[in-house]
């Protein structure tokens, strides 16, 4: 295999020390763990997936994968501790980005469990890390009921994004965000003040988890209106971030996997971090609009938006300088659709799947830092949404950028969220109709 491969610009953003993003996957478990069988799971996914185990080094200026050893990170990166855990914010270790792209983290309290799955953000992306972690329970499982598992040995790191993209044809290019988002904004800002610079980057969440009634609600209220319940979740996201700011038009940002909708598709681990953007503002909708009419609009883009070809070109193409653009902070609100019931040992069961995103609090006061403009500094992104269902339940969860809304904000916004969700459930159990829920597009 190749022994080293240049990042890419947009796969070195995510290492660099004012840019570094980790993801993780996160599950809690219940039952006995067999520990050993966990760790040399993970020892066998870094096989197949080799790009997980390398180590980013500076070769010439640029930094490079460079092929580690996957016994060798397996054994480091893999860390057990035995102590009280709750709720979701977590920390992952400083190491990943840098001396190996992954890590395997295992909390245990007696019987119940948290396994992390963490990853750099340059090596794969959140749909990428599902399908992992799929893999890696598979192996988990099989190990620990004393078989040996198959593993697929892979023998080169994936293809660069634009590497990928160019042999299919798409190309840099210029994508209109200027022109759909004019004159957006969003209610957070630049932080004045820095926090605690030696605090470490940790996963700064709020989340609802909606019950089984209120999801099968919102995917009714959806079907009724003709949309997906991303959309319409998109819409309720819009409604309550809108209530916050006052008012004015808010800018929509939503990544579309389109990896499987190619002909041919693109195997997932073939390529790194690869995702297209469908955008919108929701002054599309109307001047003040519910979030039944800001579903159809946002529905409406990623129909047009896939048909022809902006998601692709927003792929491969930078989005412009937030001290350049001529719009507000986007909110990304990121669908990863219905994570699978995972594969366990006879006597361990799995209980909720969740995400993380681990962004530079450092990197945000280098870039507050350095802003010589009029005024605060443009925030680059307003809040981040992630979507995912697990056992009939959808959960959201709300992140922002470093020190750019305050705690109280955030959770005024989710139960917004979560009330509207609510009322639909209860307009449901009181008028008695039902209906099937669409699918995530």
């Amino acid at each position: 295999m190749h022994i080293h491969r240049a990042l890419t610009f947009s796969e070195a953003s995510f290492v660099a020390p004012a840019s570094r993003e980790t993801i993780g996957a996160s599950v809690e478990l219940r039952g006995g763990m067999d520990t050993a069988a966990l760790q040399a799971a993970f020892s066998a996914l870094l096989v197949e997936y080799p790009v997980l185990a390398a180590r980013v080094v500076d070769i010439a200026g640029r930094p490079h994968f460079v092929a580690g050893d996957p016994s060798v990170a397996g054994s480091a990166g893999f860390m057990h501790r035995t102590e009280p855990w709750a709720g979701y914010a977590q920390v992952p270790p400083p190491f990943v980005g840098s001396a190996q792209l992954a890590a395997l983290a295992l909390t245990s309290d007696g019987t119940r469990h948290r396994c992390t799955l963490w990853a750099s953000h340059s090596a794969t992306d959140g749909s990428g890390l599902m399908a992992i972690t799929v893999r890696l329970f598979e192996f988990f499982t099989v190990l620990a009921t004393g078989r040996d598992p198959e593993v697929a040995v892979a023998t080169d790191f994936p293809v660069a994004p634009d590497q990928l993209m160019a042999e299919r044809g798409y190309l840099p290019a210029a994508v209109g965000y200027d022109e759909r988002l004019g004159e957006t904004s969003w209610s957070g800002a630049v932080a004045s003040a820095p926090g605690d610079p030696t605090a470490p980057d940790a996963d700064d969440v709020l989340r609802i988890r909606l019950g089984e009634a209120t999801t099968r609600a919102v995917g009714d209220r959806a079907h009724a209106l003709g949309v997906s319940v991303n959309s319409l979740v998109s819409g309720m996201i819009a409604e309550a971030e809108l209530a916050e700011s006052g008012g004015g038009a808010l800018a929509l940002l939503t990544p579309v996997d389109f990896r499987g909708r190619l002909d041919p598709p693109i195997p997932l681990r073939s390529v790194t971090a690869l995702v297209g953007f469908s955008f919108v503002s929701t002054a599309e909708a109307g001047p003040a609009p519910t979030a039944a009419e800001i579903a159809r609009v946002v529905g409406d883009r990623i129909r047009a938006d896939m048909r022809d070809g902006t998601i692709l070109r927003a792929a491969v193409s930078p989005m412009p300088d937030p001290a350049t653009r001529r719009f507000g902070p986007p909110v990304l609100i990121s669908n990863v659709g219905e994570f699978p019931l995972l594969a366990t040992p006879p006597g361990l069961e799995m209980h909720d799947f969740q995400s993380q995103i681990v962004r530079s609090a450092e990197g945000m006061r280098r870039y507050a830092a350095g802003w010589h403009g009029v005024g605060a500094a443009p925030v680059p992104l307003g809040s981040s949404y992630l979507l995912s269902t697990f056992d009939g339940r959808l959960s959201i969860e709300m992140r922002v950028l470093p020190e750019t809304l305050d705690a109280a904000t955030r959770a005024r916004i989710l139960r917004r969220i979560e009330s509207a969700a609510t009322e639909l459930c209860t307009e449901l159990t009181t008028t008695g109709v039902a209906g099937g829920s669409r699918g995530a597009a």
